[in-house]
């Protein structure tokens, strides 16, 4: 069931986008930017930075979102 939790979410994203955007992300999963950069931050999602005018512009690769759905996200956390 989780497994298929995590395809459910990963089968909406269009293949072309192998990278996405915190914003992008928060709603795919209902959190807002501030925690998807914070898990950023910690490690718990890896991501590039692409600063742009001292400012930390990140972009997510697809397949680094998959791992962090199958490592850190449970089906409690969408309730």
């Amino acid at each position: 069931m989780y497994e298929s939790f995590v395809d459910e979410i990963m089968n909406t994203i269009p293949q072309f986008k192998q990278m996405l955007t915190v914003d992008y992300i928060a709603r795919k999963i209902d959190l807002s930017d501030r925690t998807v950069r914070r898990y950023i931050e910690n490690g718990k999602l890896e991501a590039l930075n692409f600063s742009h005018e001292g400012r930390s512009v990140y972009r997510v690769p697809r397949t680094a979102f998959r791992r962090f759905l199958e490592t850190y996200y449970t089906m409690s956390d969408c309730l």
